[in-house]
């Protein structure tokens, strides 16, 4: 949803905040099909403030940008439901924030999930509380018809309503594969919080390796932070460099890391979700479209 800035904090701007060079439509026309959404106002506190997405950090009382209106992207979701019979979309939510980091109060939660009811509900999937969409085959989720997953994480506990398309994510802790007994989605999911590539590199592979080597047998995926991320430093006014520089930088490599560690012989399975910034419709999604023939491939 960071395709562009609206409004910003003092000390926000595009160079801190932006993520993608692609609005959502875009991303799906791509083929991008897995979205990480950050709800977002400017302030919650007034009377019927406007649903974007934003890009907040808590540093100096609350710096970042928004972005995307959130209703322009659930219209580009609808659009592309509409436009497609096979293809499947999953919208993460979370974060629900303002530019003072003051967390969304229930009532804004429930408007929030209104929207999104009211613009996706012929697509989205429904479920059982507990019940995993993970052990669904994306041949079963399309023949349903219902080709939206939207999932949220952080809601009062009391909205999630899965029989009614509100699903709730399961962030997996290998350590204690067993912890994720009231979720649908659960996803191994953890960024590495540096401006190195190859260190970030080696970080998600430890990850991988670990999820891979932890006893998880119910729909479990595993999500490829293919991302950097300014230091503390480079994220204030005195810094430099950008969040589409930095992705720059790494996305020229992803196809090489990819294929290096899932070669045509490899019995390992590749990751479920690749996520980068500046997602185009090279390098990005050359992995992913590589990643996808290994899952479906049969084992040698």
């Amino acid at each position: 949803g960071m395709s562009r800035v609206s409004e910003c904090t003092i000390f926000g701007d595009a160079r801190v905040t932006q993520t993608q060079t692609a609005d959502v439509a875009g991303q799906l026309a791509v083929g991008v099909r897995y979205f990480d959404l950050r709800p977002a106002v400017w302030k919650v506190t007034d009377d019927s403030p406007t649903l974007y997405t934003g890009h907040f950090s808590s540093a100096a009382g609350g710096q970042g940008c928004l972005g995307e209106k959130l209703s322009d992207i659930l219209d580009a979701v609808a659009r592309f439901m509409q436009s497609t019979q096979d293809e499947i979309v999953i919208l993460k939510f979370s974060h629900y924030g303002d530019s003072d980091t003051r967390a969304f109060p229930p009532a804004l939660q429930q408007r929030m999930i209104a929207l999104v009811q009211g613009t996706l509900h012929s697509w989205m999937l429904t479920a059982q509380v507990g019940e995993k969409a993970g052990r669904l085959t994306v041949g079963q989720v399309i023949d349903g018809g219902k080709r939206v997953l939207c999932v949220f994480d952080g809601l009062a506990p009391d909205l999630y309503d899965p029989a009614n398309g509100i699903l709730q994510y399961g962030s997996v802790d290998p350590a204690n594969p067993d912890a994720l007994q009231q979720t649908n989605l659960d996803v191994y999911d953890s960024y590495t919080g540096t401006e190195n590539t190859v260190m970030m590199m080696a970080d998600q592979l430890f990850k991988y390796r670990q999820f891979t080597r932890a006893p998880l047998d119910d729909g479990e995926f595993f999500l490829l932070s293919y991302t950097l991320t300014l230091s503390d430093l480079d994220s204030t006014p005195a810094g430099s460099g950008s969040i589409l520089e930095l992705a720059a930088k790494a996305n020229q490599w992803l196809w090489q890391y990819t294929t290096g560690l899932f070669p045509p012989s490899s019995p390992a399975r590749p990751p479920n979700f690749i996520y980068v910034d500046a997602v185009d419709a090279a390098t990005p999604l050359r992995a992913a479209l590589y990643c996808n023939a290994m899952a479906a491939a049969p084992p040698a």
